[in-house]
């Protein structure tokens, strides 16, 4: 592992995210062209860690072993460098100091472009290259949020970027304020260029409602489950609607696990 980083967000309330990160200081992956990969789990609330040693990382733990690591021979840092971020704060090692957790995605987003603003400020070697949010799950929430940020904030348009702050500090619960983002005047240090989700869970209604579909058309599931898998996705539906989310979660479990 080249890098293990706790990064320091806020002095005042002690919050920070933790990381790991295979390639950024690496000879053959410090072309400026050489995309740095930003990885957020999901979950929500599930650690990046599973992505760094169990997914796409550079090394995996053995599976059933004892616990050693071994080179994976699927990684994703043969072509970019990656950084995996505990997110948002209060997930495995990133602390939320003495500030409350983020309790929106809205909010959390403010925090991590915060922290990103951040890190490359420090480095600022990195700062030309290509960057890309991705992630899986309950990312497809995460993901959308901070790259419509960042993008807003990278705007050539000045007044874009002071309403993007603007919002920013509207976005009740964040844990650092809008005042660690940068002014509207000056630019990211960071160049986002694109985002990536996998499996994920960006509108849970509307996916649930063409699950169904999906695997009967493939011949997956009979009518009887087509119909049963109807029927539940309308009642998740209508339980979001309501905003009853356990039991809405409840029904969406159901759906994908039998």
């Amino acid at each position: 592992v080249e890098c293990v980083e706790q990064e320091e967000k806020d002095s005042s309330s002690g919050s920070s995210f933790f990381s790991v990160s295979f390639g950024l200081e690496q000879q053959q992956l410090n072309s400026e062209k050489t995309p740095i990969i930003i990885w957020l789990q999901g979950g929500p609330g599930s650690s990046s860690l599973l992505g760094a040693f169990f997914e796409m990382g550079r090394y995996v733990v053995q599976d059933g072993g004892d616990g050693s690591l071994h080179r994976n021979p699927e990684s994703w840092t043969r072509d970019a460098a990656m950084l995996f971020v505990e997110y948002p704060l209060g997930v495995g090692f990133s602390l939320a100091g003495s500030r409350r957790l983020p309790p929106t995605s809205a909010a959390a987003a403010v925090d991590l472009v915060s922290g990103l603003q951040n890190f490359f400020q420090k480095r600022p070697q990195l700062a030309g290259r290509p960057l890309v949010l991705a992630g899986e799950s309950y990312a497809g929430k995460y993901v959308p949020e901070a790259a419509a940020l960042a993008l807003q904030l990278a705007s050539d348009d000045e007044a874009t970027r002071q309403a993007a702050r603007e919002a920013a500090a509207s976005r009740d619960g964040s844990s650092v304020a809008s005042s660690s983002l940068p002014p509207a005047s000056s630019p990211l240090a960071f160049a986002l260029r694109g985002a990536a989700v996998g499996n994920g869970l960006v509108d849970p209604p509307s996916q649930a409602a063409r699950m169904g579909p999906y695997l009967f058309a493939r011949g997956l599931i009979n009518v009887t489950t087509l119909k049963r898998n109807e029927r539940r996705a309308a009642n998740l539906t209508s339980l979001a609607a309501k905003g009853l989310w356990a039991e809405a979660h409840s029904v969406r479990e159901a759906m994908v696990s039998r």
